[in-house]
């Protein structure tokens, strides 16, 4: 195999990820992927989750790139619904006020 088709492959895989994310951001409104609905996207989500900690020692971390696309569209980094749920009714307060 040649390590560049292979790195290709996964930086494709990850869009192609990140694209399913947008879209059920955009179906949904929020990031609250529930398991049952889709195990995959919800899996990937922690995934990026750990490789940004650096806590996920099979796939590496995340690059530069990765993380600027994630935190532009306020992707939440911690897992804990409750503080997701919190924070989403604190934008809405703050887009309320002003």
């Amino acid at each position: 195999d040649c390590p560049m088709v292979h790195q290709e492959l996964k930086m494709r895989s990850w869009y192609e990820k990140y694209d399913q994310l947008l879209d059920f951001r955009r179906q949904n409104g929020h990031f609250l992927v529930d398991k049952r609905e889709a195990r995959s996207l919800r899996n990937w989500m922690l995934t990026q989750r750990k490789r940004y900690k650096g806590t996920h020692l099979s796939t590496g971390s995340l690059s530069k790139n990765q993380i600027y696309l994630l935190e532009r569209i306020d992707f939440p980094w911690t897992s804990d619904r409750d503080e997701v749920e919190w924070q989403m009714r604190y934008d809405e307060l703050v887009q309320f006020v002003e």
